[in-house]
């Protein structure tokens, strides 16, 4: 099985069991052949924070076995969706990923993936392809599967798009449960899933908060409506609802006090995609600065 990419299983993961539903469902027409019609693409949309990518991990980890290939593709960039292409047609083991360029070697993938050779049970997971017209060239049809991961709803005029939510407030509850690894009482879940409005990212930052600082639920909640309100006096961020800017600048603060040096990584880090980052950065930097790495890496 060729398997790339694919980021490490959630082991918190709860729920989401309808958008399954969803994304198991596969066209039971036929066309006038008798042939069964290629599987369309599915994108996963909604806003930032419910959870897309975190339902396309556990997709491709739930249904792998269906799969000769499961390709992940990081698609921030047209420029990585087509290297990413490219490097298919290497594992493919197609002359042209050798003896063409770049341009080649992703058009021979497409066609492989469009006639199922040498293999017709694959699946491409377009992750963060938030701009429909940019990426239409290299979405490939044939007997594989699409899924595609985007807060743009603009893909719902050319696929079959499934909506993400907000958690359930079951669901929410199950998670902090999972995520703070802490005795958390069911009114505390309900109370802290409420202020933070069942969103899966917000929850994720409270729950790890919880776990990795041992600080009492009553405590954390007390915290949030503090910071919310002063949020809110100063306008939320345009992406996130409040309670997410809240969660995380409670973890900013906490990380502020316990370790300087660690801020300054974070805004480092913040400058740059989720791809990996390389070492040299940091280690020129801290040439320039005078900071050792060792103190940065706490």
């Amino acid at each position: 099985m060729i398997w790339e990419g694919v980021p490490l299983r959630n082991k918190n993961f709860v729920g989401r069991e309808a958008i399954f539903s969803r994304l198991r469902q596969r066209p039971s027409s036929k066309v006038a052949a008798a042939l069964p019609e290629d599987p369309p693409p599915q994108a996963l949309q909604g806003l930032g924070g419910v959870g897309k990518t975190a339902v396309a991990i556990e997709y491709a980890y739930r249904y792998r076995s269906e799969y000769d290939i499961v390709w992940w593709i990081p698609a921030e960039q047209l420029p990585l969706v087509r290297s990413s292409l490219a490097a298919l047609a290497g594992r493919l083991g197609l002359e042209a990923a050798l003896t063409t360029g770049i341009d080649g070697a992703v058009a021979a993938a497409l066609d492989a993936l469009h006639l199922g050779h040498p293999y017709s049970r694959w699946l491409l997971i377009f992750d963060n392809a938030d701009e429909p017209e940019a990426f239409c060239d290299y979405i490939p049809r044939g007997p594989g599967d699409v899924l595609i991961t985007s807060r743009n709803n603009r893909w719902q005029d050319t696929l079959d798009t499934v909506q993400v939510d907000v958690f359930t407030r079951a669901e929410s509850k199950k998670f902090l449960v999972r995520r703070a690894s802490i005795n958390v009482t069911e009114a505390e879940t309900d109370l802290l899933a409420d202020k933070l409005g069942d969103l899966p990212l917000a929850l994720n930052q409270a729950g790890a908060m919880l776990s990795e600082t041992g600080m009492p639920a009553e405590d954390y909640i007390q915290l949030l409506d503090e910071r919310v309100t002063q949020i809110m006096s100063e306008g939320k961020p345009p992406d996130y609802p409040a309670p997410v800017a809240a969660a995380w600048q409670l973890s900013v603060k906490k990380v502020r006090d316990q370790l300087p040096q660690a801020q300054e990584l974070l805004r480092c880090c913040a400058f740059f995609g989720q791809d990996p980052i390389p070492r040299d950065v940091f280690r020129r930097g801290t040439q320039a600065t005078g900071t050792r790495v060792s103190d940065l890496n706490g």
